[in-house]
């Protein structure tokens, strides 16, 4: 994120950078939005509990 700070508007800073280790896809191959946003969810569910 200190190689964003000077590069990017504060409103255009995001405020977490998660990393997967595959993007869900669905049967022909498309990126799955339910599958990103299910892992989004997770996360901001383990960020919230610690």
């Amino acid at each position: 994120m200190d190689h964003l700070k000077p590069r990017l508007s504060e409103f255009k800073m995001p405020q977490s950078i998660s990393f997967m280790t595959s993007i869900p896809k669905t049967d022909r191959a498309k990126v799955s939005k339910e599958g990103l946003l299910a892992h989004w969810r997770k996360d901001v569910q383990e960020q919230a509990k610690a």
